[in-house]
């Protein structure tokens, strides 16, 4: 049987040493609308609008960093995306359009061009 790492373990870039960490009971006393312990985890687990709360798990606990939380609330309401965050692929794509279209517009590729990866 392969070894899959679970979708929480797998992503991050949270540092351990540096980052202000957080709970999940700290994330939720951190926020004004105190969110359910489970709305947490599902943020950490599942993501919210395509959109997951980087965590890592330290022994039976996961934990998250402000600045994963910062980014978190950011990409859920809609915000720029900071320097440092993973896009979606359909944002990816959508992203090479418009800048496509832009060059297309500004004259400095050809319509004809056909599109790469």
């Amino acid at each position: 049987m392969p070894n899959r790492a679970h979708p929480i373990e797998d992503c991050c870039g949270i540092d351990l040493a540096a980052d202000d960490l957080l709970s999940v009971d700290d994330v939720r006393s951190f926020l004004p609308t105190k969110p359910s312990r489970g709305a947490v985890y599902g943020w950490m687990r599942d993501g919210l609008g395509g959109v997951r709360l980087a965590a890592v798990r330290v022994g039976r606990r996961l934990i998250t960093s402000r600045n994963a939380l910062q980014l978190f609330v950011d990409a859920t309401n809609g915000h720029e995306a900071r320097p440092g965050t993973i896009r979606t692929p359909g944002a990816r794509a959508r992203a090479m359009g418009r800048a496509r279209r832009n060059l297309v517009a500004k004259g400095v590729l050809d319509a004809g061009t056909p599109r790469g990866r």
